[in-house]
């Protein structure tokens, strides 16, 4: 009756254990996926930076060229 005890409690300590690690794997995984998520929102912020100084760039230098052929034009 003892044997069959220590098994049953063997096989729980057994199952808890397993409950454990899954529990830890998907924690693990959870971690790993936010730290994605974050690189990935990083990447793309860098490139809406990026597009938005271009941009500011390219109208800037568009308002510079009327500017000069405005005062070309004055001359």
């Amino acid at each position: 009756m003892e044997y069959v005890e220590n098994l049953r409690n063997e096989l729980q300590q057994q199952e808890y254990e397993e409950m454990l690690r899954d529990k830890e794997r998907r924690e693990e995984y959870k971690r790993q996926q936010d730290k994605e998520d974050l690189l990935r929102a990083k990447a793309y912020q860098e490139q809406v930076k990026r597009e938005r100084i271009l941009e500011e760039q390219r109208i800037e230098e568009e308002f510079k060229q009327q500017m000069m052929k405005k005062f070309a034009e004055d001359d």
